[in-house]
């Protein structure tokens, strides 16, 4: 029980908001920006529940929440060595989604600097379903 919990809170602390502690190779929301601008973009996982996608998500995401990610990853649509930007409201299930994704052999996972909350407060576009 010991052993869990102190799994659990490590886990925790790897994936604190705002990516502050990211496990892999970040990107920054004006280099993604500028990368969508010029049609060479990276895919785009976005981990966020239904209704937060369907408020707005980044041009081009994929919408797959974290809880389903295990089990769809089938649909992603790159190979595991394909490049793969995931992001979340301020980047805790984002976090947990590199993990996700890093043990089932995903070796070109950015983070998002930032998540979803910069994105919005720097004013770049959005879309909706």
């Amino acid at each position: 029980m010991r052993n869990a919990l102190l799994s659990s809170f490590i886990l925790l602390a790897a994936c604190a908001t705002d990516g502050q502690n990211a496990t892999g190779p970040r990107i920054t929301i004006e280099e993604l920006a500028e990368r969508i601008q010029d049609g060479a973009a990276p895919a785009i996982l976005d981990v966020r529940s239904k209704g937060e996608f369907d408020d707005g998500h980044i041009p081009g995401a994929i919408h797959i929440p974290y809880g389903d990610l295990s089990k769809r990853l089938s649909e992603l649509p790159v190979k595991q060595d394909g490049e793969l930007v995931v992001y979340c409201k301020s980047g805790l299930r984002a976090g947990w989604a590199e993990k996700t994704l890093s043990e089932a052999g995903y070796i070109n996972v950015r983070d998002l600097k930032g998540q979803w909350k910069a994105w919005q407060a720097a004013d770049h576009p959005s879309e909706k379903p």
